[in-house]
């Protein structure tokens, strides 16, 4: 054994310092210092044990140092450090090994006591002035680990472990009897043994060294169990493990964060955590690792330490970590056949106690490595850096090793099998890891060839339209987001990479994302990811698009039905194609310039950048007069002065206007509503703005920012030009498409719904409709809806005239703080149901889809109107209204004007309205889409 462990340290420093190009002369010396210090340990911890039952341990935890040091050389050149540390921990082992194999069962009985002083002496180091020695943690935090002495900085919590293990022992094995009888004896005992382990533990906790705090607790909870307690025991420390486990979770953030960054190794942004560069480190070693001197070990934070495992994996192999894991099963094995041997229950319980606290560490550490238990910040015992720890984990096998060097004197074999059976189970568990491992080489949960992990691409769904048209998808080839549609839904779409994101893909990250379980990589079934069926007409947001096309500005259509937002479109949408696959500082750029432009600059246009909305606004003036029930009838005049104030408003090319409410509406008087906004009062006519227009959103909606009437209070002569939408009057079009479509639904307020449902593995599932409640009563809302239809058979709206199934709307041209001017409108469509196949129905219960009859109870959804001629009985079997005065689609444009245009809501928005509700109603019912769920090819993305 001692030849076999010689050559193999000594290869290990030879070929590591040679393929590090180190002179010939520092390689054989390094080789020849290490096959004389190998050699010396190993005849030490012999002399020291008393004989050779427990070498193959010693010699197994050799190896791992040696491996540990040479890693530790080619990472920062530290190898000589770990070698002194490696040093200085096997001499700590021969003289703690010599101690308990001459005087274990000699000490007298002031031993405990004295050591558990020791113990609470040690850890309170790490808080003395002239000792303390704090070390700030990267989330701002101080952990109090370090003390120092001397001007040598060590960790007490390390070096007094195997000492708290051996007097948590020592408690529970005086009171073992009344541990196995229960009574009520084992009250005061459990209080007896649990009040050094509370004071233990707040020192850890107060230290914020929870690491060493969280094994020495399993260590305890493991020690009790194995006694073979009295059931209520039993209970009580399995239910403490759960409690801490809980508490800590929630209490401490480092806990949670740890355990998201196990389950989650890539975030939702695409950035790796460090548990996902270990990973990737493993995968990119393959089987024989990328070689000493060659790949990037160092990409790992703490790659000496705590990911030390995976460096070994990333530098030399799937192969050299099965081989790591199987010394560690010799080490495992050694302690546990070192404890059957102990004699006395106290000398057994104390060897067992480190036999735990080695095999614990070993098992967590590991497995942590390999993404399948959270970082504790403990490192992997004989392999990491660190003296502090390093010495405490050869005084651990010194412990377990020397009480258990011969054959025991008195047999028990109860207790044997129980020690039995927890090296099986402990053996078993390094097998564990090692599949796990190999799943790590075999199937990466993050992948090895690309700086963009494929679980963020690939596990992320499609955005299709309504009509299933891919709006955003993965790239299989390249393993990033693609596209199709570009600048045509980019406001909508948004886009996703690391570090940034945006629109859909930014708020639909957890409905979209799919995460597979260790187990699922392991076995290699991939999860497969939802895709998101918006709303979303593609035609009619070609229509906005090329009607829009040669001017500025914006337009959103809604259904009222479903409050489903069916196209919303801005003339400035950024090109998410641009935003993800220009590299480098060509793609700051791009962004920066759309997020510093003003129309845009807080997010798109249609719903952020808020103008004066001009006459439109006139319909919050009329719904603050009917709802407060203020007189809306005026004097017929061309001017108006409201009391105390000194300017004449005018109406547009100094017309006469007023009268009734639906005929000032329909001849757009200024004047008329700026005596109106005067009745109404400041208070009353900013609270009917705000409550009309304000929609706060949730999941799967839109939200939309009120109407405003500026920061600034008004004065007589403010307040009267705000009644018709001038002064600080600012609207958005999705704020005046949710007033539009208050009045032409009765005073229902929309959702904006933008999520129709989800399709996974080929099957639909909507989303139900919440309904808002109403905000405007429906006496208003009627009132109002008959005036927009009145101001369309004046003539207001040419595009509007004679349209298929009639339309109201209102228009508005506002004047921009440069003098140019802007159109608006608010329009809906159609007016009545007249036979033709146009004018859509209610559907009250049940549709016709794809032949068959279905259940829509979760969704309100529409059908068309039966065409002219139709058996209108046949319609009303499956619960259909076949004539209904409720309008079905409502749309709002804005046009801005410039210096030298001007735009007005009647002539430049009026003709953009027109096509769009044209296009809505020759089109297919969108009500009854669901995004092609069912036919979905999975070609579209590769």
């Amino acid at each position: 054994m001692t030849m076999v462990t010689v050559v193999a340290a000594t290869v290990l420093v030879a070929t590591t310092t040679g393929s590090l190009g180190l002179p010939l002369v520092t390689v054989a010396g390094a080789a020849a210092v290490t096959a004389v210090g190998t050699a010396a340990a190993l005849l030490a911890a012999r002399a020291a044990l008393g004989g050779s039952a427990g070498l193959p341990a010693v010699a197994a935890a050799l190896v791992l140092s040696v491996l540990g040091a040479v890693t530790a050389q080619e990472l920062t050149g530290g190898g000589v450090k770990f070698a002194a540390g490696t040093t200085a921990g096997i001499g700590a082992f021969t003289l703690v090994a010599w101690f308990s194999r001459r005087f274990h069962d000699r000490l007298p009985s002031w031993t405990l006591p004295v050591a558990t002083a020791s113990v609470f002496g040690c850890l309170a180091l790490t808080r003395m002035p002239g000792f303390a020695s704090p070390v700030a943690m990267a989330d701002g935090t101080v952990a109090h680990v370090n003390a120092a002495l001397a001007g040598i900085v060590f960790q007490p919590g390390e070096l007094v472990r195997p000492l708290i293990a051996a007097v948590i022992a020592t408690y529970v094995a005086r009171s073992i009897l009344v541990l196995r009888r229960g009574g009520r004896a084992v009250i005061a005992t459990v209080c007896r043994i649990g009040v050094p382990i509370i004071a233990v533990t707040a020192l850890f906790v107060l230290n914020a060294d929870l690491g060493p705090l969280l094994f020495l607790l399993l260590m305890t909870v493991a020690l009790v169990l194995i006694v073979r307690p009295h059931p209520l025991v039993w209970i009580c420390a399995v239910g403490a493990v759960a409690v801490g486990a809980v508490g800590a979770y929630f209490a401490v953030a480092t806990v949670r964060v740890r355990v998201h960054q196990m389950l989650y190794p890539i975030e939702e942004d695409g950035g790796i955590t460090n548990i996902g560069l270990g990973l990737r480190a493993i995968s990119s070693g393959g089987w024989w690792g990328s070689g000493v001197g060659e790949g990037t070990p160092n990409e790992v934070y703490f790659a000496e330490s705590d990911f030390v495992f995976t460096t070994v994996g990333h530098i030399r192999g799937g192969v050299m970590l099965l081989l790591v894991l199987t010394l560690y099963a010799v080490i495992i094995r050694s302690v546990w056949l070192a404890s059957a041997r102990a004699t006395g229950i106290t000398e057994r319980l104390v060897a067992t106690s480190s036999a735990l606290l080695l095999t614990i560490q070993i098992l967590w550490t590991t497995a942590a490595n390999v993404g399948v238990l959270p970082l504790t910040g403990m490192v992997v015992p004989f392999l990491s850096s660190g003296i502090s720890a390093m010495i405490g984990m050869w005084c651990t096998l010194a412990i377990v090793l020397s009480l258990g060097r011969r054959l025991p004197v008195v047999h028990t074999p109860h207790a044997d099998h129980r020690l039995t059976l927890s090296r099986l189970q402990a053996v078993g568990a390094v097998m564990v890891v090692g599949v796990v491992t190999v799943g790590a080489v075999v199937t990466p949960r993050v992948d090895p060839a690309s700086t963009v992990p494929k679980d963020w691409a690939l596990r992320r769904g499609m955005i299709v339209a309504a009509d299933g048209t891919v709006l955003a998808a993965t790239d299989t080839d390249t393993e990033t987001r693609v596209y199709p549609e570009g600048a045509l839904f980019g406001d909508l779409i948004g886009f996703t990479k690391r570090g940034d994101g945006q629109g859909l893909e930014e708020a639909e990250r957890s409905r979209l994302s799919c995460e597979n379980t260790g187990w699922q990589q392991l076995f290699d079934v991939p999860c497969t990811p939802p895709t998101l069926v918006t709303t979303f007409v593609p035609e009619l947001q070609r229509v906005a698009a090329e009607s829009l096309a040669g001017m500025v500005g914006d337009a959103v259509v809604i259904d009222l039905h479903t409050d489903a937002v069916l196209a919303a479109y801005s003339t400035d949408a950024f090109d998410p194609t641009l935003a993800t696959s220009t590299q480098g500082k060509d793609a700051g750029e791009y962004l920066q310039r759309w997020r510093s432009d003003e129309r845009t600059k807080n997010g798109p246009a249609f719903s952020s950048y808020a103008t004066a909305p001009g006459s439109v606004f006139k319909l919050v003036t009329a719904a603050a007069a009917l709802e407060t029930g203020v007189p809306t009838g005026t004097e017929v005049s061309d001017g108006y002065t409201a009391p105390g104030g000194n300017q004449i408003i005018r109406n547009a090319n100094s017309t006469v206007g007023g009268g009734s409410l639906q005929d000032a509406l329909a001849a757009s008087a200024n004047t008329a509503f700026a005596e109106i906004a005067t009745r109404v009062g400041e208070e009353h006519l900013r609270t009917t703005a705000s409550t009309l227009t304000d929609l706060p959103g949730s999941a799967g909606s839109f939200a939309s920012e009120p109407i405003t009437l500026g920061a600034e209070a008004l004065d007589a002569d403010a307040l009267a030009r705000s009644g018709f939408g001038q002064q600080g009057v600012r609207a958005t079009p999705l704020a005046l498409t949710v007033l539009g479509a208050q009045i032409a639904g009765g005073g229902e307020t929309p959702t904006l719904r933008y999520a129709q449902g989800m399709c996974t593995n080929g099957r639909y599932h909507s989303f139900p409709r919440i309904a808002m409640g109403p905000r405007m009563s429906s006496d208003t809302a009627g009132a109002l809806k008959e005036a927009m239809l009145h101001a369309v058979d004046e003539g207001r709206v040419p595009a509007l005239v004679n349209f298929p199934g009639g339309a109201g709307a209102k228009t508005g041209t506002a004047e921009r703080p440069d003098g140019a001017y802007d159109g608006t409108i608010v329009a809906f469509a159609p007016a009545e149901c007249q036979g033709t196949g146009v004018r859509p129905c209610r559907r009250t219960d049940r549709v016709p889809v794809r032949g068959q009859l279905i259940s829509l109870s979760a969704i309100d959804r529409e059908i068309s109107c039966p065409s002219a001629g139709t058996n209108v009985s046949v319609y009303r079997e499956v619960g259909m209204s076949a004539s209904t005065e409720e309008p079905r689609y409502v749309v709002s444009v804005r046009v801005e004007g410039a210096v030298d245009t001007d735009r007005s809501g009647g002539v430049d928005a009026g003709p953009v309205a027109a096509a769009l509700l044209s296009a809505v109603l020759a089109g297919p019912d969108p009500a009854l889409a669901d995004g092609g769920c069912s036919t979905f090819d999975k070609a579209q993305i590769r």
